[in-house]
């Protein structure tokens, strides 16, 4: 297993009680993802050090480059199925599904305009049907896209705000698939008793996130690593709140397990300008920071985003009681050094 994951996920460990799991099946879509790879870490770790014979069912469209051995191949299965053409009639009954398989890079979804829509909507109902012909508890893993570019007034976003979003931008079939998603789930938890939470994801970061990952963050790392300087093509004054991917696995556990709502925001605490996380890369790796031009958008443009994106994440850590966070800085530090024992 890669050690600076399972360290991570042994530092947390003690934050979230799994025994409502012992013995029970848990399936776990988009497994190879970064989110997907710690929530199966946690599993396998809860298994080893607080023996709870979890059964891991992973499904990803590829195998995973994690390799587990041992006395975790009696409680892991993995299916390497595309959600958007195979069936998934042939996946053991489940006590818990966890679906987090999607494309979240703009690049990607674009590219893969359909099979992101199909992921987020068709593949979310196959999901839910499964779920209920299971008698499963049932997590969404939505995203903070659903909420388009809020006001002032909806800054930092509660889970009560509906949302701006346009049908007609280029970058929503992502998220408007994602609301559709969250509607199917709201039908089946009232018409069809299910028991389903939804958790909207924030930017979210840490080791798994690459050097090719085409958002900001991966970026900057990748500019950073191979070249030795970060180039920025505005002023950076945009404000992005930024969460570890293990806080994230925890909270997505909780929310699971403990969760008392039905729509979470899940995300993190550190509210930083683009400019001072290109600082702070810069600072960790000895490279340099330059400012270009910048480009000329248009209204549709995959670059336009919100100026200020910030959650309010007071429900979940209200109800979970968690305090800490991991601090930015760190948080970097651990993504840096797993890019370089991976690429270099």
């Amino acid at each position: 297993m890669d050690k600076i994951i399972e360290r991570d996920c042994l530092e947390y460990m003690e934050d979230i009680d799994l025994s409502p799991m012992a013995g029970k099946t848990v399936l776990v879509t988009g497994a190879n993802g970064l989110i997907g790879t710690y929530l199966v870490c946690f599993l396998h770790l809860a298994n080893l050090c607080k023996n709870l014979n979890i059964n891991i069912i992973a499904v990803s469209k590829h195998m995973p480059s994690l390799k587990f051995g041992g006395i975790f191949d009696v409680l892991y299965k993995f299916y390497p199925l595309d959600l958007t053409s195979d069936s998934t009639d042939d996946l053991p009954r489940a006590d818990y599904i966890i679906h987090g398989a999607t494309y979240a890079q703009p690049e990607i979804f674009m590219k893969n305009y359909s099979e992101t829509v199909h992921l987020n909507v068709f593949s979310t109902e196959n999901l839910l049907r499964k779920a209920k012909k299971d008698g499963a508890k049932f997590l969404f893993l939505s995203s903070s896209e659903v909420y388009g570019s809020p006001g002032p007034d909806n800054i930092p976003t509660k889970e009560t705000y509906s949302g701006s979003c346009s049908p007609v931008s280029v970058r929503s079939v992502y998220a408007e698939s994602k609301r559709l998603g969250e509607t199917l789930c709201c039908a089946y938890k009232n018409y069809e008793k299910l028991d389903v939470k939804i958790a909207r994801i924030f930017m979210t970061y840490g080791p798994g996130l690459t050097i090719h990952d085409k958002r900001v963050m991966g970026q900057f790392i990748n500019e950073a690593l191979v070249e030795h300087k970060v180039l920025m093509l505005d002023d950076g004054s945009k404000l992005r709140t930024f969460c570890y991917v293990a806080d994230c696995a925890v909270m997505l556990l909780y929310v699971l397990l403990y969760g008392k709502n039905f729509v979470y925001n899940v995300g993190g605490r550190d509210c930083i300008s683009i400019k001072r996380l290109a600082e702070k890369i810069c600072s960790l790796t000895g490279s340099t920071l330059s400012i270009g031009k910048s480009k000329v958008l248009n209204e549709g443009d995959v670059m336009i985003s919100p100026d200020i994106v910030r959650p309010d994440i007071s429900k979940i850590t209200s109800e979970s009681r968690l305090t800490y966070f991991m601090p930015l800085s760190d948080g970097l530090q651990r993504t840096i050094v797993w890019n370089l024992m991976q690429f270099f």
